[in-house]
């Protein structure tokens, strides 16, 4: 007599050893940048004809609008990702067998000494520049050695006065230039492309008013490759604005401000935090115009439209933010 659950444990054990075996047979040894991995490939065949490397996609992310849109200084920094990381890593791999070794990526670039931030940035924009010929594509769940560092939010406007000063000796021939700039967004909370793409069309003199898209809002939905219309923010002109832009000609024709890119002015701000001995880059003047706000007794209702905002939530991590202030306040009883 033949045990029958004996036999139907024996058939399932060769099935689990023909698949295993069928598995081993997919996997390939690629060297990835003098590293060893064992990677399950797909096969070739049955592939789309038209199936891009890394290398190409990146080819082709550059020359896309959502590349073309983003500041000169996002536009360096995703360049030195593909250039000092994923080509030499992964760029003759296809796309299809990227998530298959991008743990390993992640890992070996943490063994250089690069943060999980920096990392979590890195796969996001290869997600982007893949998503421009492969919407459908899913980056996998990665695991990092810790997880990404908070930013710091719990700026004050009165924090990063000094660091508006200290710009100005960043450049003889534009660091004036500079300290507007950094004026306007720490009392408008602008973000940097939006304040480097101010034009007079955009300033109503008459009510002291700034109308504008916000250019992450335009980004976004050039992306989703949606008709919806921007709707355009409308922000008060602060009177220490008003003498900023009354001392620029009305009739000036393009940006407001003689800069020569926005990346010069990122890298003013980055050196003049790092002088006034600030952990902070430009951003943080957004961050301490919404801080502030809140301090003064702003409703978060309105905090939100000035900073627009369209989740409310995403406003009120300025509220947790208040906290350490607020300990401040008590310990200086």
């Amino acid at each position: 007599m033949v045990n029958l659950n004996s036999e139907k444990q024996v058939r399932a054990l060769i099935a689990s050893l023909q698949s295993e075996e069928v598995n081993m047979s997919n996997m390939t040894m690629v060297d990835l940048h003098g590293q060893q991995f064992s990677v399950q490939l797909k096969p070739k065949k049955g592939r789309p004809s038209k199936e891009k490397t890394i290398r190409e996609i990146f080819d082709c992310y550059k020359r896309s609008e959502r590349f073309k849109d983003q500041s000169e200084d996002l536009q360096d920094q995703e360049k030195g990702y593909f250039k000092n990381g994923f080509i030499p890593f992964m760029g003759d791999l296809m796309v299809a067998d990227v998530a298959n070794v991008l743990q390993d990526y992640v890992n070996f670039r943490e063994k250089k000494g690069i943060r999980p931030g920096t990392l979590e940035k890195e796969t996001r924009t290869l997600k982007k520049a893949i998503h421009e010929d492969r919407p459908e594509w899913v980056k996998p769940k990665l695991r990092y050695s810790n997880e990404p560092r908070e930013v710091e939010i719990s700026f004050l406007v009165e924090d990063v006065e000094c660091v508006i000063e200290t710009v100005v000796n960043s450049s003889k021939k534009y660091g004036a230039e500079y300290l507007k700039i950094g004026m306007v967004a720490v009392l408008t909370s602008m973000r940097l492309k939006d304040v480097c793409e101010l034009t007079n069309e955009k300033i109503d003199r008459k009510n002291w008013k700034i109308k504008f898209v916000q250019s992450k809002v335009r980004n976004l939905l050039r992306a989703m490759k949606s008709n919806k219309q921007s709707k355009p923010l409308r922000l008060d002109i602060h009177p220490k604005l008003k003498e900023i832009f009354k001392s620029i000609p009305a009739d000036k024709k393009g940006p407001l401000w003689d800069i020569p890119s926005s990346g010069a002015v990122t890298t003013a701000y980055r050196r003049a935090f790092a002088r006034s001995g600030i952990k902070g880059s430009f951003h943080s003047f957004r961050h301490a115009c919404a801080t502030t706000l809140l301090t003064k007794g702003a409703n978060i209702k309105v905090v939100q439209d000035i900073l627009g905002h369209s989740n409310i939530n995403t406003t009120q991590k300025y509220l947790h933010a208040l906290d350490s202030h607020k300990k401040a306040a008590i310990d200086s009883l």
